[in-house]
C-alpha cells in the first residue's frame, strides 16, 4: 500500500512539474512503467527544458521539487518505443522521432543535465548565476530571448551532442549508430593511420539537430534565434574536438601512430560559449521574418559558431520574479582587483558584508619514517565577503 502511494505522489509530482509560460516546458521523462511495477522504488525522471509551439497555460507551486537522477545502464535497456508515448510536452515531430530512435532517448537527457550543469560553473561567480535549481526562476530566461537565454540554447545542445555522441561510440545504441571509422573521417597523410574507433561526433551533431529543431517551426524570430543558437553550439563541439595518437616502434622512434577523435571535455565547450555570450550579438528579425540580421549596421553577421539574441538582459542585481533574476543579495564576492566576481561589480555599488573567523587548521606538516604525515595545528584568520 505504502508502495502505492510513493508511485502515486512520484506521478502526480512529474504532473504538477509540467511547466507553463508561452514557450517553456520542464519535460519529465517518467520511467512510468518501472514505477508502477516496483523495479525502482523512487521517481526516476529527468527535467529538460524544451520548447513547444503552444506551452501550457500554468505554472506549477510544486517546480521546485524537480529531480535530475542519472538512469543506470539497466534502466535505460528498459526505454522503448512505449517510453515515448510517456515523454510530456514533446512536439508531434519529436515524438515521431523518438519512436525511432528511442535508443537515444537517455542519452539526450544526459546531455541536457551536462550541459545545465556546466552553465551552473560558468555562470557561479557572475550577477546571473543560471539557477536551475528555482525552475520558476529559470524559466523566465527561457521564455525570454536574451544572451542567457542564447547560452543556456548552445550549451544543453552541446551536451546533447556530446552525449549522444559517446554514447554512439559506447555500443548503446548499435542499432543507429557506432564509432566513427577512418573511411568517415578522410584518408590521413604522414606516417600514422586512423585507429578502429573515434568519438562519433557526425551522428552526435545529425541526432541532436534532428531532436532539438524537432520543437521549433523555423518562422518566428525567437525558433529562429533558437536554431541558431543550438547550432552553435554544435560547431563548438565539433570545432574543439582533440586528435590523440599512439606512437609504435621502438623506444622514442615513433615509426608510426595510430590516430583518433577524441570528444572534446564539457568545460572546454563551456568556457568557449561563454566566450561567445561575452560577445553575442543582438539581432532583429528581416522585414520579411524569415531571418535575423544584426540590429547595428555597423554589427559584424553573426557566424555559425557565434550566439545571437533579440532582448537585452536586465542587469540581476536586485530580485525580480517576473523576469528571472534572483538578485545578488547576499551572494560571495571578492574585493580582489580582476577577480570575475568583484565585489564592486556583484553587489552592483551597494557595498559588501566582511564575516572574519578564526580556524583551526592543520599546519606545518611533515612525513615522519615510517610512516606517518604528523602536522602542527594553527590559527588562521579567514575572511568572506557578501553582498548587502
Amino acid at each position: 500500500m505504502a508502495s502505492s502511494l510513493h508511485t502515486s505522489s512520484h506521478l502526480q509530482g512529474c504532473s504538477a512539474l509540467i511547466q507553463a509560460s508561452t514557450r517553456i516546458l520542464v519535460v519529465c521523462f517518467l520511467m512510468l512503467p518501472l514505477l508502477q511495477t516496483g523495479t525502482v522504488s523512487q521517481s526516476l525522471f529527468f527535467s529538460l527544458p524544451f520548447h513547444t509551439a503552444s506551452g501550457l497555460a500554468s505554472r506549477s507551486q510544486h517546480a521546485s521539487r524537480i529531480l535530475s537522477l542519472s538512469m543506470s545502464s539497466s534502466i535505460k535497456k528498459d526505454i522503448t518505443k512505449e517510453t515515448c508515448r510517456q515523454v510530456v510536452g514533446l512536439t508531434s515531430k519529436q515524438r515521431r522521432w523518438c519512436r525511432k530512435n528511442y535508443e537515444l532517448l537517455a542519452a539526450i537527457g544526459d546531455g541536457a543535465r551536462l550541459g545545465l550543469a556546466e552553465c551552473q560553473r560558468r555562470f557561479e561567480k557572475r550577477r546571473w548565476s543560471c539557477p536551475i535549481a528555482q525552475p520558476s526562476i529559470f524559466s523566465k530566461i527561457l521564455e525570454a530571448a536574451s544572451k542567457e537565454t542564447a547560452y543556456v540554447h548552445s550549451i544543453q545542445s552541446a551536451g546533447i551532442t556530446l552525449a549522444i555522441a559517446r554514447s554512439c561510440s559506447r555500443g548503446e545504441a548499435s542499432t543507429l549508430c557506432g564509432c566513427a571509422t577512418g573511411s568517415e573521417l578522410g584518408n590521413p597523410e604522414g606516417n600514422w593511420t586512423w585507429a578502429s574507433c573515434s568519438d562519433n561526433i557526425a551522428d552526435g551533431i545529425r541526432f541532436s539537430r534532428e531532436f532539438l529543431n524537432g520543437r521549433e517551426d523555423g518562422r518566428s524570430p525567437s525558433s529562429l534565434m533558437s536554431i541558431h543558437d543550438t547550432e552553435a553550439g554544435r560547431k563548438i563541439v565539433r570545432s574543439s574536438m582533440l586528435r590523440v595518437c599512439k606512437c609504435h616502434g621502438l623506444t622514442g622512434t615513433c615509426a608510426h601512430r595510430t590516430c583518433w577523435y577524441s570528444l572534446p571535455k564539457i568545460h572546454v565547450v563551456g568556457t568557449s560559449l561563454l566566450d561567445k555570450y561575452d560577445k553575442s550579438i543582438k539581432v532583429i528579425p528581416r522585414a520579411d521574418r524569415r531571418k535575423l540580421v544584426p540590429l547595428r549596421a555597423t554589427s559584424k553577421r553573426p557566424k555559425d559558431d557565434d550566439l545571437i539574441h533579440l532582448q537585452d538582459s536586465p542587469d540581476y542585481c536586485t530580485s525580480n520574479s517576473t523576469v528571472g533574476s534572483l538578485g545578488t543579495l547576499g551572494r560571495k564576492c571578492s574585493p580582489k582587483e580582476g577577480a570575475e566576481n568583484h565585489c564592486d561589480k556583484m553587489c552592483c555599488g551597494r557595498g559588501y558584508n566582511v564575516r572574519r573567523r578564526i580556524n583551526n587548521e592543520k599546519c606545518s606538516c611533515r612525513f615522519e619514517w615510517c610512516c606517518r604525515v604528523k602536522c602542527k595545528r594553527c590559527r588562521v584568520a579567514k575572511q568572506s565577503f557578501t553582498c548587502m
